[in-house]
């Protein structure tokens, strides 16, 4: 393995650690959105 095979896999790294990032955040931002939601729907049953 050379040095460009290891730049390749740390920058497919990289990625992969962005990619995760962005899925928590949306994760994050779904659960708030629902949780809104939620708090909504209660309010219109009481």
């Amino acid at each position: 393995m050379d040095g460009k095979e290891a730049k390749k896999s740390i920058s497919s790294l990289d990625e992969i650690y962005g990619l995760v990032e962005i899925l928590k955040d949306r994760a994050k931002y779904l659960t708030q959105n629902s949780l809104k939601q939620s708090k909504s729907v209660d309010v219109y049953e009481s």
